[in-house]
């Protein structure tokens, strides 16, 4: 009997590296930005440890690989993944991108340090409520558990692990 615990889903949540905004405590939500060269050091280091053939995050086993629209989140998965077995689950259809896991639309306050948005908060309110990013969220984990159904429990061996790269919601 195979062991069911080693074959049960998981998910793993991998977030963007640095980028210019995240280094400088800026709020980045819709506004595209590049990784800083820390930011690829940080994927480059984090996937060298964590993704690969017997890994942690084993590239065979992966059912899917959601990844946020922006461009720090694309980037972060060329370099988590490495471009040879990022082209592969790409041919593969493993990858998909997920507006569920965009940031959140900071509206007036993108770009802005927490100072600032405090200074503004009794004038100005986000464009998206909390309600609105936990409507996507219950979509991304429906997505999840549909994926996972079927393997939840051990009873197939079929490439069900799922990998999110997003941001620091």
């Amino acid at each position: 009997m195979a062991d069911k615990v080693s074959i049960t889903p998981r998910v793993f949540l991998a977030r963007h590296g640095q980028t210019e905004w995240t280094k400088s405590g800026r709020y980045t939500g819709t506004t595209e930005m590049n990784l800083t060269d820390v930011g690829r050091q940080q994927v480059l280091g984090t996937s060298r440890v964590v993704v690969g053939t017997g890994n942690l995050i084993d590239p065979a086993k992966l059912g899917q690989v959601l990844v946020s629209p922006r461009t720090r989140a694309q980037q972060t998965f060329d370099l988590l993944f490495g471009e040879a077995q990022a082209k592969a689950l790409t041919v593969d259809n493993k990858v998909k991108t997920a507006n569920e896991l965009a940031e959140w639309n900071y509206g007036a306050y993108e770009g802005l340090l927490t100072s600032e948005i405090l200074a503004r908060r009794r004038d100005q309110g986000l464009d998206q409520s909390a309600a609105e990013v936990a409507a996507r969220l219950d979509t991304l984990i429906k997505h999840i558990r549909d994926v996972q159904a079927p393997n939840m429990h051990g009873e197939t061996e079929k490439a069900c692990d799922i990998v999110l790269i997003s941001h620091g919601q």
